[in-house]
């Protein structure tokens, strides 16, 4: 695996989520160095700073008060489309019942579920969702949540965030491809890319070697 773009969203507050970044549906907003969805409607954004590859991956820290309404939260997205407004692949958790983390394709705007499993969350869990050929992955924490989901719908797109507004906040955001080693790796913190440096894991601030 690979890291291709990061951001820890810590700047000043903002109504978008700046440069990099590329609205598909509504936008995100930074509010106390959080990405925090505008609308009640649901919120997509892709990360456009760089080209992606078709299997990539996309993970946020799960931050705030998650929604206890069913279907209704936030997440992680890839293959976010470049062409079509509200297309991609988007992970949901939500603290209803139990709790759910749920992967939905979009397609045009009509939500179609792929994967349902019952999951427990904490503030600053890591959700994690991947797309490899057609094959579906979320986890918790570097954990699989249930079984895969195969789905062709959506051949390809960019790496990004998907929530609806008061259903939870991301933090921490990472996305990146499935190449061998780390010699692809754009270091940055934030928005800025980062030069001179051996390829490095950037965890919010902090650099940390990749093991190839």
């Amino acid at each position: 695996m690979s890291v291709l773009a990061t951001d820890d969203f810590n700047r000043g507050d903002n109504a978008d989520l700046g440069a990099n970044w590329t609205p598909n549906f509504n936008s995100f907003k930074i509010v106390s160095n959080v990405a925090e969805p505008n609308s009640v409607s649901g919120n997509v954004e892709r990360y456009s700073g760089l080209t992606w590859p078709n299997d990539q991956y996309s993970q946020a820290a799960l931050t705030g008060t998650l929604s206890t309404t069913d279907d209704e939260g936030c997440g992680p997205g890839v293959r976010c489309s470049t062409a079509s407004a509200n297309t991609l692949y988007l992970a949901q958790a939500d603290t209803n019942g139990s709790g759910h983390a749920r992967v939905y394709k979009v397609v045009d705007g009509s939500y179609t579920n792929l994967l349902n499993a019952t999951q427990a969350w904490s503030v600053n869990d890591v959700y994690y969702l991947e797309i490899q050929g057609t094959t579906l992955i979320q986890k918790r924490n570097g954990t699989q949540i249930g079984s895969s989901a195969t789905d062709s719908a959506i051949a390809a797109g960019a790496a990004g965030v998907w929530g609806v507004q008061a259903r939870g906040t991301l933090d921490n955001w990472e996305g990146g491809d499935f190449a061998a080693g780390s010699s692809s790796c754009t270091p940055t913190v934030g928005n800025q890319v980062l030069t001179g440096i051996a390829p490095s894991r950037v965890l919010g601030t902090i650099l940390e070697p990749v093991t190839p």
